[in-house]
């Protein structure tokens, strides 16, 4: 049911992954990860009956690519008190600057055309701090200037590729402003890899950001080290992945837009079956997620919170995600004029609850969600 294939960091550049950040910039095809080309990748994600991504962090060129610092002038990087600006070896580009818009023009032009992607994301992990003077009154308006002239390229590239999905980054939720959101379909609400730390931000999203734009990392497995090996393989994942890892990080993203990830492959048959059962699930709200309101019956989450519920509303029917944080607990989730509930995922696995006076009462062991549907 996945239907986008996306190759993050790493399909571009010669270097390491854990060295490669000083020397990005030029955007071009790795041959040592891809000695036949990114092409040939994409089109096989194409032949699965998925569709392409990259990833690229196009306002920045690391300190040591020597390629872009002699293309690039004076007039293409954020500057103060007439010195480029860097920060954990990166400098950042100015698109006021025609050179720098011809070149990233021209790189994502290369990204879609040559190297097959329909899936964009842009992302940016480091801060320029409070902006640029040049050519400004102070760094203030300089940045403004700068953030304008990014999201008019921004534009331009969705214009010109109009079937291409593109998404913001940012080090994960670190531009969810309506400004940048009005100008991206998706967002990347965190780059948080601990599935019991994602609950208290998917269980507030709904509050900022539409559910068809707030991507939600699902992590079942989980992640290694960037350069370095994987530290377990398919017997370790069968003695240490519980299902209520995997039902717990599927349920994480069912409120937003899912962004499934880690080592999936190294599930057991019955393991892998709860991550089909939970995107088939996930597709099945589409509809629902066009007209819904969010629903937060015990209100907004804070970090550490024990129990955690959000879900959305439509005319006739609430979809609602329960968390359980702490110990094995009843909880009690207050909600008005319900009729009936069914636990919608996982269907299979036993799960004790009942209605009463507009009361919900969910029992759930220790670190455990459930999603539920509730007609009204």
């Amino acid at each position: 049911g996945v239907e986008y294939y996306v190759i993050d960091c790493g399909w571009h550049n010669e270097e390491d992954g854990d060295k490669v950040y000083p020397y990005i910039g030029q955007w071009k095809e790795s041959k040592a990860r891809f000695p036949e080309g990114v092409r040939k990748t994409t089109d096989y994600i194409r032949s699965l009956g998925m569709k392409a991504g990259l990833w690229i962090e196009p306002e920045v060129i690391g300190i040591k690519c020597q390629e872009m610092l002699d293309y690039y002038d004076d007039d293409c990087f954020l500057q103060r008190n007439g010195k480029r600006l860097a920060v954990m070896n990166r400098h950042f580009l100015d698109f006021r600057a025609k050179k720098v818009v011809d070149y990233m023009s021209e790189t994502i032009r290369r990204m879609v055309e040559d190297y097959g992607s329909e899936y964009i994301k842009f992302d940016y992990n480091q801060d320029c701090g409070v902006g640029t003077d040049y050519l400004a009154f102070c760094a203030g308006e300089g940045l403004e200037q700068c953030a304008k002239a990014y999201l008019k390229w921004v534009d331009d590239m969705r214009a010109k590729f109009p079937n291409v999905l593109f998404e913001t980054c940012s080090s994960g939720g670190m531009r969810m402003d309506y400004k940048t959101l009005s100008h991206f379909s998706i967002v990347s609400t965190s780059d948080q890899v601990d599935y019991l730390k994602y609950p208290y931000i998917a269980g507030n999203i709904l509050s900022a950001v539409l559910p068809e734009q707030a991507a939600v990392w699902s992590y079942p497995v989980g992640v290694g080290e960037i350069g370095k090996p994987l530290p377990y393989d398919a017997e370790w994942v069968k003695e240490n992945i519980t299902d209520e890892r995997i039902i717990m990080n599927m349920i994480n993203s069912f409120l937003g837009r899912m962004h499934l990830a880690s080592h999936l492959e190294l599930l057991t048959e019955e393991q892998f079956a709860l991550v089909k059962e939970g995107v088939e699930y996930y597709n099945s709200l589409t509809e629902a997620k066009k007209t819904a309101l969010p629903y937060f019956p015990n209100g907004f989450t804070s970090f550490g919170e024990k129990v955690v519920t959000a879900g959305f509303k439509t005319a006739d029917k609430l979809y609602l995600a329960v968390w359980n944080l702490g110990k094995k607990t009843e909880m009690t989730i207050p909600l008005e004029n319900i009729k009936t509930a069914t636990l919608a995922y996982p269907k299979n696995v036993n799960t004790d609850f009942t209605i009463e006076n507009n009361v919900f009462k969910v029992h759930l062991d220790g670190k455990t969600a459930r999603f539920f549907e509730i007609v009204k």
